[in-house]
């Protein structure tokens, strides 16, 4: 009957490390969907300036006189772009992705050779 205290202190313990398991559990619960929040954005981004690419690509192929300035609106940021000529047979395409998340700014470069009638170079 005499058990001089031997329950308590390991109850005490078991919770103690219950707890812990717990805040571990957490953690890398936190970290995990961090993880999945930033990767799902930097593939926002990539397909935001992709589609953008894609699009003024086609423009500056087929017609004659693009537009030097626009913007591409998607669902959750726009891509803000500048064309410019950069030589006889080159053209410079400045971006600028603003997401609505309240991520900074990014901006891009490419060029767009009129010979080749493609994209040559992008510069993130």
């Amino acid at each position: 009957m005499n058990n001089k205290g031997f329950i308590y202190p390991l109850s005490l313990c078991v919770y103690i490390l219950f707890i812990s398991f717990l805040f571990i559990l957490y953690g890398l619960y936190e970290k995990k969907k961090g993880i999945e929040i930033s990767v799902r954005n930097s593939n926002m981004q990539e397909y935001y300036f992709l589609s953008s690419l894609k699009e003024i690509e086609y423009e500056l192929s087929t017609e004659e006189h693009p537009e030097l300035a626009g913007t591409k609106t998607f669902l959750h940021g726009n891509v803000f772009y500048t064309i410019e000529k950069n030589s006889s047979t080159t053209f410079k395409i400045d971006y600028q992705l603003n997401m609505q998340a309240g991520i900074k700014p990014i901006y891009a470069v490419s060029y767009f050779d009129m010979e080749q009638n493609k994209m040559t170079k992008w510069i993130e």
